[in-house]
């Protein structure tokens, strides 16, 4: 987060994002809904897993092993982690 402060970055809390254009956002905070002109968005926490792809494949396959960001959201040295912990255990 000092990172960001330190860059004159903006940080928005609670908005949805209704639209992503060549230009910006389209974004409905509490208070209102707003254009942003931007060049740069990065998405943060709060940070969840996916785990879509591993329910529609459930019975379809005989193993199926959660990885990254699907099992436990993480840093990518994580994610690479797990998946190589797997990969040892197959």
């Amino acid at each position: 987060m000092r990172w960001i402060a330190g860059k004159d970055a903006q940080i928005i809390t609670g908005a949805t994002i209704d639209k992503i254009t060549d230009t910006g956002l389209v974004i409905t905070t509490a208070e209102k809904e707003q254009t942003i002109t931007v060049d740069t968005v990065a998405f943060a926490l709060p940070l969840q897993p996916n785990i879509k792809l591993q329910k529609e494949l459930e019975g379809k396959l005989t193993e199926i092993y959660a990885i990254g960001d699907c099992n436990e959201p993480h840093l990518i040295a994580d994610a690479i982690a797990s998946g190589s912990r797997i990969a040892h255990s197959i």
